[in-house]
């Protein structure tokens, strides 16, 4: 029994030491340990796209402060990676929940029927130089987008709806950008809601809840044709939970899931887990660049282990406390970057322009409440 005892210490033991050199990473040299000073946004930010030297900023919010006064923001803004709130401001009816930026146009789905006082169910397409909505084009959800990917001359969309321009499309679909019509032979049927797009590696990534696409089997993520919509079945991850979020880098496809707990997964080509790092809270996005993989999300805390409890409580004990963002190598060392952010659900969205990093959510402070930033937090890096 003592022989025993010993073996299970040494064990322990070198679990211990293999987690503390893995926590031994330091801040990412160039990311900001807090976030800069900027404008803020009244009410949660959802999306985030970056084109023409700016952040373009979507949610559920009417008013921006900026130099501490209140300015009109109808649910879409931008903002430049300094902090500044840009003239830009047109207006919609109803939330924004996904944005994409093409090289003139900036793509916007949502809960809305109006665009700048003009019909647009639940999509819209605005000029990035001028803010005008694009009356010519016009596309038809009958319900929530909640992805868009835009690549070459198409725009993917995903989300909850059944139906685009009056014809059958089972949560995702594929529109010409230059006309707005449906590009015919992409018409895959999901089974239940898609969160997030990501075209690379010759294939469209999809995430979301659903459990087949058509009548094959495919749980929370697959790999698309992206012209014909067939499944790649050489795809074939084993995920544990909803895919939020999905980030292509170096070969590798990153998925930020949710669940009993929360993950950030990375998978080789095929699918296979190359590791996963856990929370006690769903992680709704991630953000890889130059060997730095940001997660953000409703979580508090990294676990030490894969056995989690009700509410995501970690059973195997903490390994970090990390505040709705952490960052992990690409080789899964955690780093020591702990912004802190507050609120429940925390962080939703990240994106990454012009030297900065953009963090979208519900919070309102970090650094234990010591610094203000409501829905938009700029890291430099």
């Amino acid at each position: 029994m003592r022989r025993l005892l010993a073996v299970i210490g040494a064990v322990v033991a070198l679990v211990f030491a293999a987690q503390v050199a893995a926590f031994a990473e330091p801040v990412p040299e160039s990311l900001a340990a807090q976030p800069i000073a900027g404008a803020t946004f009244k009410g949660p930010v959802h999306a985030l796209a970056y084109a023409r030297g700016k952040f373009f900023v979507g949610g559920e919010f009417a008013e921006a402060v900026a130099d501490g006064k209140l300015q009109q923001r109808t649910h879409l803004a931008a903002v430049s990676p300094e902090g500044d709130l840009e003239v830009f401001s047109p207006e919609l009816n109803g939330p924004v929940y996904a944005l994409a930026t093409g090289s003139h146009y900036l793509y916007v789905a949502g809960r809305f029927t109006e665009a700048n006082g003009h019909p647009a169910r639940h999509l819209a397409r605005f000029s990035l130089r001028t803010g005008a909505v694009d009356r010519d084009f016009d596309v038809s959800v009958n319900a929530l987008p909640r992805a868009l990917e835009l690549d070459g001359t198409r725009l993917y969309i995903g989300g909850d709806f059944n139906t685009v321009n009056g014809q059958p499309r089972g949560k995702v679909a594929a529109v010409s950008t230059g006309t707005g019509g449906l590009v015919g032979d992409f018409a895959p049927m999901f089974d239940r809601g898609v969160r997030t797009l990501e075209a690379a590696n010759g294939k469209l990534y999809v995430g979301g809840g659903f459990t087949a696409v058509g009548d094959t089997q495919v749980r929370k993520l697959a790999a698309l044709n992206p012209d014909s919509g067939a499944v790649y079945s050489s795809f074939d991850p084993q995920d544990k939970g909803l895919v939020y979020d999905i980030d292509a880098y170096d070969g590798r496809i990153y998925a930020a899931t949710g669940g009993q707990g929360g993950r950030v997964m990375a998978y080789d080509s095929g699918g296979g887990t190359d590791w996963e790092r856990i929370t006690d809270g769903d992680v709704t996005a991630v953000s890889v660049s130059r060997g730095v993989v940001v997660a953000g999300g409703h979580f508090d805390r990294l676990c030490a282990g894969d056995d989690l409890g009700a509410n995501g409580r970690c059973l195997d004990g903490v390994f970090a406390e990390r505040g709705k963002l952490f960052a992990v190598s690409t080789g899964n060392s955690v780093h020591s970057w702990n912004p802190g952010a507050n609120s429940v659900t925390g962080t939703h969205f990240l994106a990454r322009g012009g030297g900065v990093l953009a963090a979208g959510g519900s919070f309102s402070t970090f650094a234990g409440g010591e610094i203000n930033r409501r829905g938009l937090a700029l890291f430099p890096y």
